[in-house]
């Protein structure tokens, strides 16, 4: 992928691509996966970066795209 295109590509677009179970979901509130007690200006900032966040709790896998970077996490028990 060159730098020219735009970014990040949109998530609906990534989801078939990422071999993510039929439960995976496009997040609306990125702030509700942050671990709890996370100090709340470095919360503030994450969510503020975050373009969108793709969750599957069936596969227990968080994706989110911030910054011209895609992340991959294992989501703990509870989703977070």
């Amino acid at each position: 992928m060159s730098g020219q295109a735009d970014w990040p590509p949109s998530a609906e677009a990534l989801l078939p691509l990422l071999g993510l179970s039929e439960s995976a979901e496009v997040v609306a509130d990125a702030g509700a996966y942050l671990r709890p007690g996370r100090d709340p200006d470095e919360a503030g900032t994450l969510v503020a970066r975050t373009a969108w966040l793709v969750a599957d709790p069936e596969r227990g896998v968080v994706l989110r795209s911030a910054d011209r970077v895609l992340q991959v996490a294992v989501a703990a028990e509870g989703g977070r």
